[in-house]
């Protein structure tokens, strides 16, 4: 198959993941990357049996991996996501995690604002949860953004990446989850809490040495408690507040901080 990307959400920025072997047997795998000679790639390999092969075509740099007659690798409950017996490539731009924090924090910065409308809803949250302590708020506003605004994902362009505001968001009574969690952090904000949203795959694993924001699909909020942050999934609406879904559990995440910078986080086995 072949996928063209005219125009990335993020300039420079991409990301492929090419598994030579898997789960079923392979008759012959192939991945060739072309790009302007003077471009310098972010690339790793794990486990690969062949060396990658380069060549130079005028102004072009192919990069080619390749492996064929591969047998199905065997089956282990509960293994991690790759062993050494699976052949990976990774291969992305040249990028930090700063970068890509300061782009998403662009995007979504003016987002942290609360009309007076919103405002009013808010607090009438408060009051009518009868909430007396900051944990008591903390809790009242997440079971309103995770339990009465109902999950919604409609990701055209950068509506996959920028959040809505929190006018449309109540308006429409629905959000998905970056809107959800852009919410939650700006009503603890108003009220002088430290939250911030944090990226992640929804399964946990991010490729460290390939900043991407294509490793991402999904997002969360962190709020500061004392000298620990407690994370949290505004669309887990089963789940208490501080409680994640146990695939996010030891994953990695991006939490973007009220700078526009970016911190790496792993996330604890148990945050509540």
């Amino acid at each position: 198959f072949t996928l063209r990307e005219t125009a990335p959400l993020r300039p420079g920025d991409f990301f492929l993941r090419w598994a030579m072997n898997g789960a079923v047997p392979v008759k012959r795998a192939r991945l060739v990357v072309d790009m302007p000679e003077s471009f310098t790639p972010v690339i790793v390999e794990r486990g690969l049996v062949s060396p990658r092969r380069e060549r130079l075509e005028g102004a072009r740099r192919f990069l080619e991996w390749s492996g064929d007659d591969q047998e199905a690798l065997p089956r282990e409950p509960f293994a991690p996501d790759s062993t050494e017996l699976q052949q990976l490539v990774y291969v992305g731009g040249p990028a930090s995690w700063s970068a890509l924090a300061r782009w998403y924090d662009g995007l979504a910065r003016s987002r942290y604002v609360l009309s007076p409308e919103v405002q009013r809803s808010a607090d009438s949250v408060i009051a009518a949860r009868r909430a007396r302590t900051r944990s008591d708020s903390v809790r009242a506003w997440h079971a309103w953004v995770s339990q009465d605004l109902r999950y919604l994902s409609v990701a055209l362009g950068m509506g996959g990446y920028q959040p809505r505001t929190a006018d449309d968001l109540l308006r429409t009574r629905a959000g998905d989850c970056k809107d959800k969690a852009t919410f939650f952090v700006v009503l603890l904000r108003r009220a002088g809490m430290e939250a911030m949203p944090v990226l992640l795959p929804l399964n946990g694993v991010v490729e460290r040495r390939v900043p991407s924001v294509m490793q991402f699909n999904h997002a969360i909020a962190a709020v500061r408690d004392g000298d620990r942050w407690v994370y949290t999934d505004l669309t887990a609406d089963a789940l208490p507040y501080g409680q994640l879904p146990d695939s996010y559990e030891g994953g990695t995440g991006l939490r973007i901080e009220a700078n526009g910078d970016g911190t790496l986080v792993t996330f604890p086995a148990v945050s509540s």
